[in-house]
């Protein structure tokens, strides 16, 4: 057998015992559970019990936000834009998160940072219009005024 086929033969019975590579979750889906486990965060929670200032007014709209969300997740209408959004916003978190072990690098902002900068629903609805907007030029349908 030459050495060719022996690798194929083993590549095959390799593929046979190993389990299909699981599909990573939409980054939409992801960011929403993270904004329901925002939501449900007490100020008590967290060290000393106070809550940075960009955070809280983030979390004003977190509530408008996760609902126009779900609905996005619900319609399995999966758009680009939103998609790349909601991942920039995990990005973001993880930073945040591993701020206390390592400061982030020059320029990359925090997720308190961002949220305290922009408007969360107004994005949302902004990338959903982009998405809706491509997925209905493939179909042949005119730009939004």
């Amino acid at each position: 057998m030459s050495l060719h086929r022996r690798l194929r033969a083993l590549e095959r019975a390799q593929a046979q015992h190993e389990p299909p590579p699981a599909a990573q979750e939409p980054a939409s889906r992801q960011w929403l559970r993270a904004m329901e486990i925002l939501l449900a965060v007490r100020p008590q929670d967290f060290k000393g019990g106070v809550l940075p200032p960009h955070f809280l007014q983030a979390t004003k709209q977190f509530g408008e936000a996760a609902a126009l969300l779900r609905g996005y997740v619900a319609s399995r209408r999966l758009g680009p834009q939103t998609e790349y959004y909601c991942g920039i916003l995990l990005g973001y978190l993880a930073t945040e998160v591993h701020a206390a072990r390592q400061p982030p690098a020059p320029g990359q902002p925090l997720l308190t940072q961002y949220l305290g900068q922009h408007d969360l629903v107004e994005e949302l609805q902004a990338r959903f219009t982009l998405d809706a907007y491509a997925q209905g030029s493939a179909a042949g349908a005119t730009a939004p005024p």
